[in-house]
């Protein structure tokens, strides 16, 4: 059953019923409200339009916009939020009779029906506000059936609908012109604000648009709507609806408009949202515009110079610490930029951290009671079961303390940290701290992943950091407004977290970070990253109040050889932090927790001094966790009076020795200061004549001097090493042509796998007495 001819049947009814006698009229008018009544059951009047999607920031300003599903900017608003003086200026201008009629004003069609014929052409057409909704929500020719089924929808809707409902239906589906639909979107798309805070000039300019929403459009030619604007003021003063005096400002104010940019900030978070949230029509974030602003501009700016290096694009993210919430999130340069692929995010990008999360690890070691930061760690060249890290620069420094490794960013320190924690329990930190990304490699990550070999967002790295301002406890980021208190989970202990930031907030000498308006830099905590083949460049920064977290890069994973987090990242992170938080960001650093403790150790191991330490230092210590080994770095031993031979208490003779001290050196830094000549004063060897194993021989059992080896090509290639070591000795290390190799505790065989040709094996035992044996080896 179609609308059309229905109306016309009913149409056919009233003019039945008008002809009719009068008890006839009451049964006939008693039908056609059966009629009317069926009718309004089965053709419902379709109210609802597809609205446009608003995103905004934390105080309800516009971030972005999208457009209706029928590419309308179109955006539904409530009548409240229209100002009183705006609703009453628009009833006196289209409906004066509005608030009585029920639908239609027939007096109003008399008088338009009578004006038409009067003059020969159409003059006026008698709608109604109501009459006016329903043609805007179901538009048709203007032909005389059309305005009777307007007159019949009109009618349904005020049965179904309040004045106020139908007024605020009208106001957000005036015509401006082109795509734009409803006062709303012609007030931020003209005027950039909402309509309750227009001026009463730019209030009367949206009122008489909608009549000739082509030759009145805002951003036409202004004289025409200045003039008509002029008019309607006057009009409505005359009608006491506008004071005097606004009405003569508003007169004098200039009309100089045209449409404005849609906004587009936040773009990446703002899509990612409105997919979220489907039907949504305000999305409030947790974003700050003006933090947002400054943050595009800083990212834009800087990869725009950094395009000279053939970088191409940077991600940047600012994390409230107090409440977890998102105050800025960059995806990219520009997300229009086909060249660079700015569409993707790089803040949900996964990619690889590079040295980025060194800090937790240190944090879990002193946690577990391995370090602190004046443990001394050796950055030497190491071999752990095949892997062999170097350090960024190809270098080391022999032996350093923890906070010296973590500052200067060292590889191999941090692999050996990595190596006594276990890898099981450093996943299962980033795990708590919402690293989703990493978690799912469990299986496939080893001692690698500290050094960057997983994968992690920005986001997710960036609330990992956050954790440190907040006192070890992790919450998840938000970009939605929370409606109670966010889920803490404890990532770190609050000493740790301490402890780890003192030392990140400590200036590198040797790196100078440029700002770019060259002001002084606010105290802050950070760490900078570089991924294998310099592929990603990270810094996270933080303080008391925000973490900044900036990644640089190219988003096709192209390694640049002049990438590096502490040149390409930690500068946009520094003009960050200084853009946003240039007054507050040095009030109330993070407080020394009364879980952690100062005490004296011996500045050459960091271990509690022994009474043979002489040089000594202070160190942070968490009471009851941290170690409380003493140091052993140095220790007596019998020596001839010519210095030749060393004694042990077995062989030592009656006569002609002296007590002489000797630094314990590690066999793997004994290696590197002897491979590097290094001056290092040892033991002389000890007495051959010795029955005692205490202060015997290393004896390498397997494989024997001069063996040769001929292995499978496709079979087993692993070789057994065993030795012969005294009582004293805990562990063996095992060196391959001078190359740390592999350790195994004493007694215990260990392996390698060798390459063709002829290798020095030598074994070291953890008094640094060692044994040498060549051997060769052939495939077949």
């Amino acid at each position: 059953m179609q609308i059309i001819p229905f109306i016309r049947t009913v149409a056919d009814r009233v003019g039945a019923v008008l002809t009719a006698p009068a008890g006839a009229m009451r049964r006939a008018i008693g039908g056609l409200l059966v009629l009317f009544l069926l009718a309004d059951v089965s053709f419902p009047v379709p109210v609802s339009v597809p609205p446009s999607t608003m995103v905004t920031d934390r105080n309800g300003e516009v971030l972005t916009m999208f457009l209706s599903s029928d590419q309308r900017w179109r955006f539904p608003a409530a009548l409240e939020d229209m100002s009183p003086e705006l609703r009453e200026a628009f009833i006196a201008k289209e409906d004066r009779w509005f608030r009585w009629h029920p639908g239609i004003n027939p007096l109003a069609m008399v008088r338009a029906l009578w004006t038409n014929l009067s003059t020969g052409r159409r003059m006026s057409g008698a709608s109604t506000i109501s009459m006016q909704v329903v043609r805007l929500l179901e538009p048709r020719p203007r032909t005389l059936w059309s305005k009777v089924v307007e007159s019949f929808r009109a009618l349904q809707l005020e049965l179904h609908l309040s004045k106020d409902d139908i007024l605020t239906l009208y106001m957000n589906l005036v015509p401006y012109g082109g795509n734009i639909e409803g006062v709303t979107a012609a007030a931020l798309l003209y005027f950039e604000r909402p309509p309750k805070q227009l001026s009463t000039a730019e209030m009367v300019t949206l009122l008489i648009v909608p009549n000739r929403p082509t030759s009145l459009r805002p951003g036409a030619a202004g004289s025409p709507l200045i003039t008509e604007r002029n008019r309607w003021l006057r009009i409505l003063e005359g009608r006491g609806i506008l004071e005097p005096a606004l009405v003569a400002d508003a007169v004098a104010e200039p009309l100089t408009l045209r449409r404005s940019a849609t906004p587009r900030m936040a773009w990446h978070a703002s899509v990612r949202l409105q997919r979220a949230l489907p039907g949504r029509l305000v999305i409030r974030t947790t974003l700050d515009r003006s933090m947002q602003e400054k943050v595009e501009t800083l990212v834009a700016d800087h990869v725009r110079r950094l395009r000279i290096q053939g970088i191409g694009n940077a991600a940047a993210i600012i994390i409230d610490n107090a409440t977890g919430e998102i105050r800025a999130s960059v995806g990219s340069a520009d997300a229009t930029d086909v060249l660079h692929l700015g569409a993707n995010d790089g803040v949900r990008a996964i990619r690889s951290p590079g040295s980025t999360l060194k800090p937790l690890l240190y944090a879990l070691a002193m946690d577990a009671g391995l370090l602190t930061p004046k443990t001394r760690l050796d950055d030497v060249p190491i071999n752990i079961n095949g892997y062999a890290p170097q350090n960024f620069d190809a270098t080391y420094r022999g032996s350093v303390t923890m906070e010296d490794a973590l500052a200067e960013s060292l590889n191999i320190p941090a692999v050996t940290v990595l190596s006594r924690l276990g890898v099981p329990r450093f996943v299962d930190a980033l795990a708590r701290a919402g690293a989703a990304s990493t978690s799912r490699q469990r299986s496939d990550v080893g001692l690698s992943m500290v050094l960057g070999g997983c994968g992690i967002r920005l986001d997710e790295l960036t609330a990992l950091y956050a954790a440190f301002a907040r006192k070890g406890m992790w919450i998840a980021p938000t970009l939605l407004p929370r409606t109670s208190q966010p889920q803490e989970r404890r990532l770190i202990s609050e000493a740790s977290a301490w402890a780890i930031t003192e030392v990140l907030s400590r200036p590198p000498a040797d790196l100078a970070i440029q700002v770019t308006d060259g002001a002084r830099i606010p105290r802050i905590a950070w760490k900078t990253g570089t991924s294998y083949g310099r592929r990603d460049a990270w810094t996270i920064g933080y303080n008391r109040r925000f973490t900044v977290g900036v990644w640089v890069g190219h988003f096709d994973g192209r390694g640049v050889s002049e990438l590096t987090g502490a040149t390409c990242a930690a500068p946009l992170m520094m003009d960050i932090v200084h853009a946003i938080d240039r007054s507050a960001a040095d009030a109330g650093w993070l407080q020394q927790p009364a879980t952690i403790d100062q005490r004296e150790v011996c500045s050459v191991s960091g271990r509690l001094p022994s009474d043979s330490c002489h040089d000594r230092t202070l160190d942070l210590f968490i009471p009851g966790v941290s170690s409380a080994e003493r140091c052993t770095h140095r220790r007596p031993v019998l020596v001839a009076n010519d210095g030749s031979v060393s004694f042990c208490a077995t062989c030592a003779p009656q006569k002609g020795y002296r007590t002489e001290w000797f630094e314990t050196i590690s066999p793997a830094l004994l290696a590197y200061y002897r491979d590097n000549a290094v001056a290092l004063r040892t033991p002389p060897p000890h007495y051959n004549g010795c029955t005692k194993q205490e202060g015997g021989l290393v004896t390498i059992t397997a494989p024997t001097e001069g063996a040769e080896y001929v292995l499978e090509r496709n079979g087993e290639k692993l070789v057994r090493l065993t030795a012969r070591v005294p009582d004293d000795a805990t562990t063996v290390y095992w060196y391959v042509n001078g190359v740390f190799t592999t350790s195994a505790p004493a007694g215990q065989p260990a392996f390698f796998q060798p390459e063709r040709g002829t290798h020095t094996v030598t074994c070291m035992d953890d008094r640094g007495r060692e044994a040498t044996v060549t051997l060769t080896i052939r495939y077949w």
